[in-house]
């Protein structure tokens, strides 16, 4: 197993345009992946939430052979199961999306809507210090 921090790329990711950061965003993607790659791994988790949003550009640079590993699905699933199982799933309501976050709520705000598709997002800044 081997870990590999990959610093600037969710700052870039945050900037609400991915499409925008693309080139830069690929050439960090590629410094921190090939000495991964060149320990011939064949498999890739990803230990950030940002990172399934570049997803298919970490594949891009992988390769075919390499499994890309993005848990967002599998713990949706989960946090759906849980609450189905205990009576707290409510299909009823219109949906709203509830965020906090620790940076720049207005950044944040921006990605979110994109990612979502949606204005129904309420944004709340919080002080990890506290």
């Amino acid at each position: 197993m081997i870990s590999q921090p990959c610093p600037g790329i969710v700052e870039l990711i945050e900037k609400n345009n991915i499409e925008k950061n693309e080139v830069e965003i690929e050439k960090l993607l590629r410094k921190y992946l090939t000495p991964l790659l060149k320990e011939k791994i064949d498999v890739l988790a990803l230990g950030c939430t940002h990172y399934a949003l570049v997803r298919d550009l970490i594949q891009k640079i992988t390769g075919p052979d390499i499994l890309v590993l993005d848990s967002g699905e599998a713990v949706a699933c989960q946090v759906k199961r849980v609450l189905t199982n205990n009576n707290r799933l409510n299909e009823k309501r219109k949906q709203v999306y509830k965020f906090y976050c620790s940076s720049s709520s207005e950044n944040f705000g921006k990605m979110v809507r994109t990612i979502f598709k949606t204005d129904k997002v309420e944004i709340d800044k919080i002080d990890l210090e506290k």
